[in-house]
């Protein structure tokens, strides 16, 4: 992935006014994870269930599998690699860092 200074960032306001965003996917083939590398200013905790997944997060590849849970933090960067196609299904957990204690 070519490292980039000015990324797309994604809100968490876009997704859920309340904070907390929580999505089911079933990803077989084509899917709607991003392919270009971008930052979130939210919490992403993903749970595999069924099948395998790979992402980016800071320019290092990652392997998902059955159980894995990926936690993505604010402002890493990540994206799902051009080349893979998912074959996964599992849950996506958004949230604000709000809702952390210090």
């Amino acid at each position: 992935m070519t490292k980039n200074k000015n990324l797309p960032l994604s809100h968490m306001k876009t997704l859920s006014s309340s904070g907390v965003f929580i999505k089911h996917f079933v990803q077989f083939g084509k899917t709607e994870m991003r392919t270009y590398a971008h930052r979130d200013d939210y919490y992403i905790v993903a749970l595999i269930t069924a099948g395998s997944a790979a992402m980016e997060v800071d320019f290092e590849r990652v392997d998902l599998n059955v159980g894995d849970i990926l936690i993505v933090s604010p402002w890493q960067v990540h994206r799902k690699p051009t080349d893979e196609q998912w074959c996964a299904d599992g849950w996506m957990l958004a949230f604000s860092p709000e809702f952390l204690s210090e």
